[in-house]
């Protein structure tokens, strides 16, 4: 699927790229390395010194920060609603065996 998105255009072939990084999953030896490369890219961009380009490296490195950020609050959000399904199914199977009451 990653090599579609070389092949196509910029915009369609990300979305392509992403799908394949979830494909692959989150703990890819691989698609960890690649995210250290590509922030040491963005904070030598950032430390250029050429005005225009340490601007754009700037935005581009606050830019994954907070993408990044955003994808932490998702992931802990889904890992507690999967934890509260969970719990709700235990829970209802055992409601069914009548548990006993506490004290």
């Amino acid at each position: 699927l990653g090599v579609l998105g070389v092949i196509l255009p910029v915009l369609p072939g990300t979305i392509w790229l992403i799908i394949g990084a979830l494909l692959i999953g989150r703990r890819s030896r691989v698609l960890r390395q690649a995210s250290v490369a590509g922030k040491r890219f963005l904070r030598r961009w950032a430390a250029h010194p050429h005005p225009v380009v340490g601007a754009l490296g700037r935005w581009a490195l606050q830019s994954q920060r907070d993408t990044s950020r955003q994808l932490r609050r998702l992931d802990r959000w889904w890992q507690g609603y999967q934890q509260g399904w969970r719990r709700r199914l235990r829970g209802a199977s055992r409601a069914e065996v009548t548990p006993l009451p506490r004290p």
